[in-house]
Formats: structure tokens, sequence, C-alpha cells
């Protein structure tokens, strides 16, 4: 796994949603990621890459395991950040594959 993220930026400008307000940019990249927990299904991340701003977070390409569903995706989110903020919203432009959804 590797990351390369940096942000900056106050809680108050992600709530009021001026995004244009934060700096955040950089790169994830994740391979062989097991996550096994009794109350869900095993996740494993086969793949996945992405790329942030402030208004965007790019998913490059993600390949990965939920239990017995297996998942190839590309697409975006806008407004990332509001998905750690109650009450705020972002909107996700996914383009998905499956073999198996269970």
């Amino acid at each position: 796994m590797g990351a390369d993220i940096s942000f900056s930026g106050s809680q108050a400008d992600v709530i009021n949603e001026r995004y244009d307000r934060l700096d955040v940019s950089g790169d994830l990249v994740m391979n062989d990621f097991h996550w096994q927990s009794e109350d869900y299904p095993t996740i494993i991340v086969d793949n996945l890459e992405m790329a942030f701003d402030p208004s965007l977070a790019n998913i490059r390409e993600a390949e990965m395991t939920f239990g017995e569903s297996d998942v190839k995706a590309q697409g975006s989110i806008q407004n990332p950040l509001a998905l750690l903020m109650p009450g705020s919203s972002s909107k996700l432009d996914l383009d998905v594959l499956s073999n198996n959804l269970n």
C-alpha cells in the first residue's frame, strides 16, 4: 500500500462545502489488502488506484472482492471530503463490472 496525500483546511470549510478553500491532493495505491471482521464479509482489494484533489477523487482502477462478490470499477467521487461529514453529500459516478454479486 502506498499513499502520498496532503490536506490542509478547516472543518468549517468542509461542512459548508467550500471545497475551493481546501488543499487536498495526492495518490493512493493499494495492492493485496485483506480485511476480515466477524460482522462483515471479508474484503480483499487486489488493486486500487486513486487520485485526489479538493473536488474530486478519481478511481482509476479498482479490483476487489466482498465476500463472494467480485467487483471491478472505475469512476469518480465528487466532493469526496463530504463523505466524512454527517449531513453532507457527495456524487458518485461509477462504472462497475462483476461476474458474481452476492
